[in-house]
């Protein structure tokens, strides 16, 4: 029989994976809404971004691939994925901030 502790523990684990799995999807959409906007305005040959946002788009991708095994399967439900999946997000994240700030500051060609 389970303690309480660990049903407590493995609750929150599965309320911080489904969060991170929708937050993670909408930044996917995010990352497909700037790419489609590259190439529809035929800035995709002219600027980088639409090589480097890959990589962001990739680790939101791999974040939503491992929040929902989290949600599926008790083997993902430790700590480790948890810091993984959070750390993996964080990546994405500090990429877009470089982008937008490259963006905004008009340093990129």
């Amino acid at each position: 029989m389970e303690k309480i502790e660990d049903i407590t523990n493995k609750a929150e684990r599965i309320n911080i994976q489904k969060s991170v799995l929708a937050i993670s999807a909408n930044m996917l959409g995010f990352c497909f809404v700037i790419i489609s906007y590259l190439h529809t305005t035929k800035l995709k040959n002219e600027t980088i971004i639409d090589d480097v946002i890959i990589f962001s788009l990739i680790a939101f991708m791999f974040n939503c691939i491992m929040s929902f095994l989290a949600m599926k399967n008790t083997r993902f439900q430790t700590q480790f994925y948890v810091n993984l999946t959070s750390s993996i997000y964080l990546i994405g994240m500090l990429i877009l901030f470089g982008i937008s700030f490259l963006m905004g500051f008009g340093m990129v060609d």
